[in-house]
């Protein structure tokens, strides 16, 4: 007989416990934050247009000096509707500079730029130098002369930016000095900046004609749910639902309580930064459901976040947002810390004492037959909580050997001394750690405890608790763990955890010392996808800190464990950067599933620059065998695909690959053979992410299967895979099935074209 599942929630349709057996493909997880996109390290990877025309917000341009001015204008434009007039008076700063500027991301890099292309109509101008732009970046500024204009006219005006500074580029100077020869009253239009790439694309700063920009964090179309905000916060959030704006607020009211239906404890603002950068984290786990589309847009010029979500087949699975939605169920955890969150009645229990001698083992449990272990409580003595490097729980189910293989302390959460840890499903309170991750087996389960040390470490209390009600065999999985320790490698990823088969990612429990390493972005490969579904913003942030160092702090899904700042202010002659910092991030709001395959991974640096040593130990459910089978894959080179050799995201984003894209307007029709047996196909395409936003209607054999949308651009990275799942009922049955795409709202790109089918367990 199943377990009941009790901790259902009716506004997500995922148990924050009880599911994490259990394998469910009509639910995947994915994130999108300010990941260099664009090359912005700190951006949104997209903005939108936002108010009337008529405004004369100039989005981001100041008047910097005393004695210049700017403002929007139609006098004379190059293209479009509006231009940029800079007006320059003989009266003002001494110096005489006559200046205006615009604040860029400190992330922005010319890698792939070598030009600078803008329109200037002076309405002055005597030969020589005329204007002039300067650019703020790698901590100097690079000024470039613009000369020999022609007064009265447009002049087009490209400059060299290859010997500019590459690093973070801050502001974006036009610029005019009194010695150049002034009239007082003179004006310069400026229209249509941009930055171009070698092939002629261009990243573009200003075109001044549409208004406000509001920088996109979030576009999705459903049916879906946001499970996760975290930010920095700062200036306004919107969040529009299914074609209706539900949230126009603050950020500051919406992450402190002040937003109906977005209440503490699940909002929270707080400074978590204990060094010198007192930033402030802002994050929200309240579900926001969708059915059709969800956007979130803030008008901050520099947002830093990431969001979780998660997409399903299924359109009754999650309900729309309600401000009236019942949170209870998930507002009690932040109060119940150390206790079983599962609520499992009739469960047997063993208990005792361990003493293991060193290089020794005792077996806790051992159990034969079909059940799940629900808890497992180990209480230390002084001498163990010293000893936790030489301490081992090891787990082997059905006749495995050690799929749970883990030093003590890091399974209790505890990377680097024993404290109170109040997770929600594994932590410490007192001398007890404890763990409530459902373990199910369906032969045979033994827990041992292993002394790989040399000393002695005194009686361990334990307490054991199971039931011999099986899950299902056929729809769950087992605990598995991955623990790695030594130094990073540079120019690649820190692996957390990888595994052929399909089950769920849970979480990791991370130690690092030596280097700034906190730029390190999570990179997340699901079943096979060059793409990574998680992209991150840094590794303090993937544990939703803020800067680093950080102070001690909780949350039943995250936290940061002790504070290196407050134990270097003891330590004359050392800094934080010399005391191991510990992390801990469990996805029970949004567990990462996954049918095929998995790759956790995390970067060192902000580009795997730092030497570092790391320890991880990454907890998952598995089962070996697959739950997606590829069944058919097609190109489009007869049809006109052109090569584009560019670069994937991910780990390998430094390595070229050729792909054949084809980019069009007109509705593509292409016949796909999948599995008769199939419970739902998965389409992937590759795609040329530098068009992006892209979106087109898919039909299967004529019916309607929803929208393919791809919100993202990046033009560093072009290259990009993308999943569409077409929900079972279109497919059940059949051995082929005629796919036609239409793209809608501009042009759509598709290169390789694979079908999946997802398949039952046995």
């Amino acid at each position: 007989m199943a377990p009941a599942i009790v901790a259902w929630l009716v506004f997500g349709g995922a148990a924050l416990v009880e599911d994490l057996p259990l394998l469910d493909p009509d639910v995947t997880a994915y994130q999108i934050s300010s990941h260099n996109k664009q090359g912005l390290n700190g951006d949104g990877g997209w903005f939108l247009h936002d108010g009337k025309t008529e405004t004369e917000d100039l989005a981001g341009w100041t008047d910097f000096d005393a004695g210049a001015s700017a403002r929007r204008s139609r006098e004379r434009v190059a293209q479009g509707s509006w231009a940029l007039v800079h007006t320059v008076a003989l009266k003002g700063r001494e110096s005489g500079w006559r200046s205006v500027r615009k604040s860029l991301s400190e992330g922005l890099n010319f890698e792939a730029c070598d030009r600078l292309k803008l329109r200037v109509w002076p309405t002055h101008a005597d030969g020589g130098i005329d204007y002039a732009v300067r650019i703020d970046s790698g901590g100097g500024a690079t000024q470039l002369d613009i000369r020999d204009l022609a007064p009265g006219r447009w002049n087009e005006v490209v400059l060299d930016v290859s010997r500019v500074p590459r690093g973070g580029v801050a502001a974006f100077w036009l610029l005019f000095h009194l010695d150049w020869g002034a009239v007082d009253g003179m004006q310069f239009f400026v229209d249509d900046i941009a930055f171009l790439q070698p092939d002629g694309r261009a990243l573009l700063v200003d075109d001044f004609e549409k208004g406000r920009l509001r920088a996109v964090l979030f576009d999705a179309m459903g049916p879906g749910a946001i499970k996760t905000i975290w930010g920095l916060g700062g200036h306004d959030i919107r969040i529009e639902i299914d074609g209706r704006t539900a949230i126009d607020a603050s950020q500051d009211d919406f992450f402190q309580g002040r937003v109906p239906g977005f209440p503490e404890p699940l909002v929270r603002k707080a400074c978590v930064a204990s060094g010198p950068w007192k930033c402030i984290a802002h994050y929200s786990f309240v579900p926001i459901g969708f059915a059709e589309r969800c956007r979130v847009t803030t008008g901050h010029p520099k947002p830093f976040y990431h969001i979780i979500a998660e997409r399903t087949r299924d359109p009754g699975r999650f309900a729309p947002w309600r401000p009236d939605q019942d949170l209870e169920p998930l507002s009690a955890i932040w109060s119940r810390a150390g206790e079983d969150p599962k609520g499992w009645t009739d469960l047997r229990r063993i208990e005792g004492a361990a003493n293991p001698g060193p290089g020794a083992a005792v077996v806790l449990a051992d159990v034969r037959g079909a059940g799940a272990i629900g808890a497992l409580r180990l209480k230390l003595p002084p001498g163990a909580k010293a000893a936790l490097a030489s301490l081992w729980l090891c787990m082997d189910w059905d006749g495995g050997r050690n799929d749970v293989e883990a030093p003590l302390g890091f399974f209790f959460g505890a990377g680097v001394r024993w404290q109170a840890i109040p997770s929600r499903v594994i932590g410490i309170r007192g001398d007890e750690g404890y763990c409530f991750l459902p373990m199910p087996f369906w032969e045979r389960a033994r827990v041992r405890l292993e002394n790989r040390g040399g000393a002695a470490v005194g009686p361990i209390g334990f307490s054991v608790q199971w039931r011999d009600r099986p899950y299902p065999a056929a729809r769950s999985a087992r605990l598995r763990t991955c623990f790695r320790s030594g130094p990073t490698e540079r120019g690649r990823d820190w692996l957390f955890f990888k595994a052929e088969g399909r089950g769920q990612y849970v979480g990791v429990v991370h130690r690092l010392i030596g280097g700034h390493y906190c730029e390190g972005d999570i990179r997340f490969h699901i079943d096979g996808s060059r793409s990574p579904a998680f992209y991150g913003t840094g590794s303090e942030d993937y544990y939703h800190q803020a800067c680093w160092p950080n102070i001690d702090n909780h949350t039943p899904f995250h936290g940061c464990v002790g504070d290196v700042a407050e134990e270097a202010k003891n330590a004359p002659g050392k800094t934080f950067y010399d005391f191991p910092a510990c992390y801990y991030r469990f996805h029970l709001e949004a567990p990462v599933r996954f049918q095929s395959s998995v790759h956790c991974a995390i970067e060192h640096g902000g580009v795997n620059e730092t030497d570092s040593l790391y320890a991880s130990l990454a907890f998952a459910y598995v089962r070996d065998d697959p739950g997606l089978r590829e069944t058919d894959r097609v190109d489009f080179t007869e049809r006109g695909a052109a090569v584009l050799e560019h670069f994937f995201e991910g780990d390998d984003d430094d390595v070229p690959v050729a792909c054949r894209i084809l980019e069009t307007r007109a509705p593509l029709d292409i016949v796909l053979a999948i599995d008769g047996a199939n419970a739902g196909v998965r389409l992937r395409r590759t795609l040329d992410q530098a068009r992006g936003p892209q979106r087109a209607a898919v039909l299967v054999d004529g019916e309607s299967a929803g929208v393919w949308y791809d919100p993202d651009r990046n033009t560093f990275k072009r290259l990009a895979e993308s999943d569409f799942e077409v929900r079972p009922a279109l497919v059940r049955g059949k051995t082929s099935i005629r796919v036609t795409f239409t793209p809608e709202e501009g042009a759509w790109t598709i290169g390789e074209l694979r079908a999946y089918a997802h398949t039952a367990a046995p």
